[in-house]
């Protein structure tokens, strides 16, 4: 007996101990290759078939601003009427061309800052507004900075803007305003706390960074793993992004028209949504709404005289309302609009524009712009500029003095 236990131990064999680990290992190999298989099969299927909503979950986290986009990734776009865009991450994180910081002598920067609509994955790059603005103002040495994020407040965007006008030396602020930025910044109406908040104070506003403590996590941990893989599979992506949908939403199988058009609606609990038109919010909500949008657009405003930059609101309408009259519309276009004409503020409306090219016939909006609705925007902007511009040389610098040019219009 002694001899034969001494010749299993030789030859590595421990008895029946041994076997349960071989057989462990063999159960944890299988199903190792088993997830291995699952994910490269559904990382090809979800390659080829288009379906609408899949895309690398490039979205990282950010203590700043809440969060941003993972450099040098790829962000895929697809929707229902079988479209599909395919745009690169630039270094910065925005899907925007490369800037280098420097800016090239003579040219007159414009930041355009702001959330989905301002980051435009729905269209390829050359045909977003920001882009079109850039190559027809050539004469006037424009350069075009892009940099929106998907979800972001007026709070964030205002953030993004202190972080990069000094970093790039940007001449120019444009806030793109888009109906559902007052609400996004409100905890009442947001809800997801992931992201700086404004407090009112008596002389304007500080910021609630609560969302930090919360998120401590993303930044340790097996976290920064997940979302590098998510950032990079569309399996993965899809795995993770349908579990958050399901975490707030419930099962909610796919956008609907009310969504894309933010013309809804509650959530499952019956509580207001970012999206909801104005006519639905309590006067108290919508009050504490217009207050603190108010505080946040006049200091980045005036900041932005002090440090001698030019500044506009370039309005998104709603896609419901824009055909209507100011006074008929259920938006918050008419208090922007008075707001920005009492404070001096450049108020750019695109409304005549996009009627225009729907009237002929082309859909300006289909989750958000359409390349049209993109060519249309593009144009009040240019109309404004050149009007600003008349006097002065095509050749030269174009320069804005913000206590002269922020007039309404």
């Amino acid at each position: 007996m002694k001899q034969a236990l001494n010749v299993h131990k030789k030859n590595g064999d421990t008895g029946p101990n041994n076997h349960k680990r071989k057989k462990v290992l063999f159960v944890m190999t299988v199903f190792m290759l088993d997830v291995v298989a699952i994910w490269l099969l559904g990382e090809i299927v979800l390659r080829i078939i288009p379906i609408p909503g899949i895309y690398y979950n490039v979205y990282r986290y950010d203590p700043y601003v809440g969060g941003g986009l993972y450099p040098h990734t790829t962000e895929i776009y697809r929707d229902h009427n079988k479209a599909f865009v395919k745009r690169k991450v630039n270094r910065w994180g925005y899907l925007d061309k490369d800037h280098p910081p420097a800016k090239p002598a003579g040219n007159y920067r414009i930041g355009f800052f702001g959330d989905s609509f301002t980051q435009a994955r729905h269209v390829p790059l050359a045909q977003t507004f920001f882009r079109i603005i850039e190559n027809r103002l050539k004469t006037y040495s424009v350069e075009s900075l892009a940099i929106g994020i998907r979800g972001y407040s007026m709070l964030q965007s205002y953030l993004n803007s202190r972080r990069w006008v000094p970093f790039f030396d940007i001449d120019m602020v444009v806030y793109v305003f888009v109906e559902n930025d007052l609400g996004d910044q409100l905890p009442e109406v947001d809800r997801y706390g992931d992201k700086p908040y404004p407090r009112i104070k008596a002389d304007g506003f500080d910021i609630d960074y609560g969302f930090r403590a919360r998120n401590q996590y993303k930044m340790t941990g097996i976290y920064p793993i997940v979302d590098f893989l998510a950032a990079r599979s569309l399996f993965f992506a899809t795995l993770t992004e349908r579990l958050k949908l399901l975490r707030r939403h419930g099962i909610k199988i796919r956008a609907t028209e009310a969504d894309r058009t933010m013309a809804t609606g509650r959530n499952r609990n019956g509580e207001v949504t970012s999206n909801d038109l104005p006519s639905s919010w309590s006067a108290d909500l919508k009050a504490k709404a217009l207050k603190t949008g108010a505080a946040v657009l006049s200091k980045w405003h005036l900041e932005a005289i002090n440090q001698k930059k030019g500044f506009a609101v370039l309005y998104v309408p709603r896609e419901t309302e824009f055909k209507k009259k100011t006074h008929n519309q259920d938006s918050w276009k008419l208090w922007l609009e008075t707001f920005c004409k009492k404070q001096g503020i450049t108020f750019i409306d695109p409304s005549a524009e996009m009627t225009a090219v729907e009237s002929s016939g082309q859909r300006v909006f289909y989750d958000h712009f359409t390349k049209a609705g993109h060519a249309a925007f593009a144009e009040a902007f240019i109309k404004w500029f050149k009007r600003l511009n008349k006097d002065k040389s095509k050749t030269a610098k174009c320069f804005y003095n913000p206590l002269k040019n922020g007039a309404f219009s």
